[in-house]
């Protein structure tokens, strides 16, 4: 098959295989006959990536399909799902996705949440998103090195931290949630999973932001 076919051919497959109606050898089969240059191999290594992260946490296919079909994407759910998996650089992001999804089906997160860490995963760096699995459970940043930085910044950029009192970075709740059900998902002794919060400090706990001293001026005599 040519290239629009093998793209027609493993979008359907993909949505039937969320559906139930495929299983994961079918759709890795298909997806190894589009191998037709390195963006295509890249795909196919996510998206096998993705799929052996469903069958590892014996994740049931068809429940992520109607509960992604439950998302503002509505029908739409598998073409935007798939369009996630190409679009990521390392094969680590599509297993992260299929962390995300798994917390999907087990009611830690909603299908909208699902897209929004997906989607997050895919605009931050791989660099990044290691610095913050490594770091989150660390409470304060204060002394970092430039390198660190460029990572913070980022992570700033994108609400995942924040500058908090004495000139230090903290991070902010959705960082905990990304690497817990996504980056960092059933690692032993991280965090607990007998409820979506278990292992993330309540929220009177976080750092807090500074408090910013602001004037209502003096109006300009004539």
């Amino acid at each position: 098959m040519n290239k629009q076919e093998w793209t027609l051919e493993i979008a359907d497959t993909f949505i039937n295989f969320l559906e139930g109606s495929k299983n994961p050898v079918q759709l890795m089969q298909i997806a190894k006959e589009g191998i037709y240059d390195i963006k295509n191999m890249l795909f196919v290594h996510n998206l096998e990536a993705f799929v052996k992260g469903v069958e590892e946490n014996g994740t049931n296919a068809r429940k992520i399909g109607e509960m992604l079909a439950k998302s503002d994407y509505g029908a739409e759910y598998g073409y935007a799902f798939l369009k996630l998996i190409d679009s990521y650089e390392t094969c680590d992001k599509g297993r992260a996705l299929a962390m995300i999804t798994d917390s999907m089906t087990k009611g830690f997160i909603s299908p909208n949440d699902a897209f929004r860490y997906g989607g997050l995963i895919r605009d931050i760096s791989h660099s990044s998103l290691l610095f913050l699995k490594n770091n989150v459970k660390k409470g304060v940043l204060y002394k970092t090195s430039s390198e660190e930085k460029i990572y913070i910044n980022e992570l700033l950029r994108y609400d995942l931290m924040y500058i908090s009192e004495n000139n230090g970075y903290a991070f902010d709740k959705q960082a905990f949630y990304i690497d817990k059900f996504g980056l960092s998902y059933l690692e032993e002794g991280k965090y607990l999973y007998s409820e979506k919060d278990g292992g993330i400090p309540p929220i009177e706990k976080f750092p807090k932001v500074p408090v910013s001293i602001v004037s209502e001026g003096v109006p300009y005599e004539e």
